[in-house]
């Protein structure tokens, strides 16, 4: 019980802020593509990660919005596995990057779900969500499983809940 605590409050803390992790050299070299913005979801300061946070807080905004501020957003954008330009599914920044980019030209309420760190069920299940975050951000004497498997197996016994939940015992 005590480690499930500990593994939800590291989760909240990387989805909200990244604060898990005392490794500053969080650079992933990940790179995205949204539209004509091509985005960098490496490390937090990159200017690409800032191209697609604008997109986002941009184009996913009010009932719509997916992050409480940019800092939030570049501190999950460094998280996120990289996949393949043109990704629309999967979990992917590339998918994430498409769909803050769709969001702006049809449908914000679907496709800003998709743009959301958890993915909206479409750019990856919760659970591959929340265990790249937890497994970037909650390392070393924070680290909540030994592997990404591990984390995956733990995710599966905690409810799924609503896509923009901010509170409670949900992914």
């Amino acid at each position: 019980m005590i480690r499930m605590i500990g593994l939800l409050f590291c989760a909240a803390s990387a989805l909200s802020i990244g604060a898990c992790s005392d490794d500053d050299d969080n650079n992933n070299n990940n790179t995205v593509d949204a539209g004509n913005n091509a985005v960098d979801a490496g490390n937090n300061t990159g200017s690409a990660c800032e191209t697609y946070c604008t997109t986002a807080m941009t184009n996913c905004t009010g009932a719509n919005a997916v992050y409480g501020d940019n800092a939030e957003c570049m501190s999950a954008c460094a998280a996120m596995p990289a996949g393949a330009e043109g990704d629309t599914s999967g979990n992917t920044a590339y998918c994430r990057a498409y769909h803050a980019g769709v969001a702006g030209m049809m449908d914000a309420s679907d496709h800003c779900k998709h743009a959301s760190a958890s993915g909206g069920a479409v750019c990856g299940t919760k659970c591959e969500a929340y265990c790249s975050q937890i497994q970037t951000n909650c390392t070393g004497g924070d680290a909540t499983h030994d592997d990404n498997a591990a984390c995956l197996s733990a995710c599966a016994a905690i409810p799924e809940g609503a896509f923009d939940d901010k509170a409670g015992n949900t992914v």
